[in-house]
């Protein structure tokens, strides 16, 4: 496994327990839905750039081809 692909599997492990941790204090109650939404959004958006990413690194094999 190439160095950028253990980079890029790290980074989407990183983002999910962001997302989870995310979800465990919304339903505690330690943010408001605001807060929620918000940060929700940038977790997508930078999911969406490491998708990108993803694209245009031939060694992932999720990679799409063009």
């Amino acid at each position: 496994m190439s160095l950028q692909i253990q980079i890029l599997t790290m980074r989407r492990a990183i983002l999910a327990a962001q997302r989870s941790r995310l979800l465990t204090m919304f339903e505690r109650h330690e943010i408001d839905d605001a807060v929620f939404l918000r940060v929700q959004s940038l977790l997508d958006t930078t999911e969406a750039k490491l998708n990108s990413t993803v694209t245009s690194c031939p060694d992932e094999p999720s990679a799409k081809k063009l």
